[in-house]
């Protein structure tokens, strides 16, 4: 089964960068005026797609994986510190 899941990376110059990932691959970056994300739309911030002729028409906000994602990263940073602590 694929996952899809929609990443919001970055905003530069009022255009926001959105990954599309399938099974943690990248298989596109999408570029939106950050007016048209949701008003609390946070970089990190997790969403499931809606894709239509490849054109990402919509995008559901998902709590859950959001949070899943940040901890992920947490975790990394935390391994990270610990590593460079042994050396």
């Amino acid at each position: 089964m694929k996952e899809r899941r929609l990443s919001y990376q970055d905003h530069e110059d009022g255009i926001a960068t959105l990954i599309l990932f399938e099974n943690e691959k990248i298989i596109e970056r999408f570029h939106k005026d950050v007016g048209e994300l949701p008003d609390d739309a946070a970089i990190g911030d997790q969403y499931q797609p809606e894709i239509e002729d490849g054109e990402l028409v919509a995008m559901q906000y998902d709590e859950e994986l959001t949070k899943k994602k940040q901890k992920e990263v947490e975790d990394a940073i935390q391994r990270h510190r610990e590593k460079r602590l042994e050396d």
